[in-house]
């Protein structure tokens, strides 16, 4: 993932199931979002070919939908044609190119189709990895960054165990299943990577790297500024769905030590992977306050304070799934939802005025 690739996706890392994949993914990354129209993932929208097992997704299609299928493919449908006979000629137009599998289900990815999995890296992170440049790094950010990158070779790995596990079309099939299922993933999507992390950590595991100081005119960006975590994403409080206000932890630099020492791996062997995680409530915890939306109504512009968080309180009176938890949580500045209504409609009406008078 080079610098421009970077610049325009926050990712720090990513799993591609081929090279075809991954030059969509950066087509992607550098033109807002549009696809690059030229690849097999994205020609096979107008084909209905899977490129990956060669499944006919137009066989599902309505008598109608595949006359019309069959004429933007170059195909003469004079009337009188039935279903099939419209099928059959498809079937001729794409034989050559790829066999139709006996069923999408049931096929199975080659040797050759899964040696091509890659894993992609920020652009930032592979160059503090080649250079090794130390200067303005404390022993604390480099050991964060160390362990960071572990984790993201291990997240994205777990997509690749996922694949040659099944073995099943992952163009067809891409639903991620949970890494355990009796965990606890907080009402996370289903994503193998995330999971394990929850699984592994009790928590998602923000990347460490060095923080821009303060007072430096050099530009922070999300590769920095993701040293802090979702204080939801913890066991001891459960998940919040709170639309305001997030609040944020660092990990203890003395918890990401622990993983550098034998001693470690020793002690979950005995004591189970949960022994020696960290206790939330002398965590350091950042209040990320939205005082922005962006056109589509996104908040952004955080304002952000460090704080005092009642952690032990808010356990105490059952986590975030308490009635009474967001007073304890954002005090009483968004303890109900018609002030979060107003603090939004007030971001907004803010938003327009500014492009009225022709702000950016």
């Amino acid at each position: 993932m080079d610098e421009d690739w970077s610049n325009g996706d926050f990712r720090v890392g990513e799993m591609f199931p081929d090279p075809h994949n991954r030059d969509c993914r950066k087509h992607q990354a550098k033109n807002r979002g549009r696809k690059c129209g030229t690849c097999m993932y994205c020609k096979c929208k107008a084909t209905q070919v899977c490129p990956v097992c060669g499944d006919r997704w137009y066989m599902e299609l309505r008598k109608r939908a595949l006359r019309a299928h069959c004429r933007a493919r170059g195909l003469r449908t004079p009337n009188g044609l039935t279903k099939q006979q419209l099928l059959d000629r498809l079937e001729v137009l794409n034989g050559s190119e790829r066999p139709q599998p006996a069923s999408a289900k049931t096929y199975k990815t080659t040797d050759e189709q899964r040696s091509k999995f890659q894993i992609g890296l920020h652009h930032d992170m592979l160059k503090h990895l080649r250079t090794y440049d130390s200067a303005g790094w404390s022993t604390a950010e480099e050991l964060r960054f160390q362990f960071s990158v572990a984790v993201t070779l291990v997240h994205e790995l777990t997509h690749v165990f996922w694949f040659n596990a099944t073995e099943r079309c992952w163009n067809c099939f891409d639903e991620d299943p949970y890494w355990h299922r009796n965990e606890d993933n907080f009402g996370e999507p289903k994503e193998i990577g995330n999971s394990w992390e929850y699984w592994a950590f009790g928590s998602r595991v923000p990347v460490g790297v060095r923080l821009t100081p303060q007072g430096s005119t050099e530009t922070t960006n999300n590769f920095q500024r993701c040293q802090w975590n979702y204080i939801w994403s913890t066991k001891q409080v459960g998940r919040s769905d709170h639309p305001v206000i997030d609040h944020d932890f660092v990990l203890p630099v003395e918890y990401i030590h622990s993983w550098f020492r034998e001693a470690t791996w020793q002690r979950i062997a005995t004591n189970g992977r949960e022994a020696g995680r960290p206790n939330y409530a002398q965590a350091v915890f950042l209040r990320e306050e939205p005082c922005g939306v962006d056109a589509k109504g996104e908040y952004k512009d955080y304002e952000c304070t460090l704080e005092n968080y009642n952690l032990a309180q808010l356990v105490a009176q059952g986590g975030y799934n308490h009635p009474g938890a967001a007073r304890l949580a954002y005090g009483t500045k968004f303890d109900n939802n018609t002030k979060i209504k107003k603090h939004k409609k007030a971001l907004i009406a803010k938003r327009d005025l500014c492009t009225c008078a022709g702000q950016p």
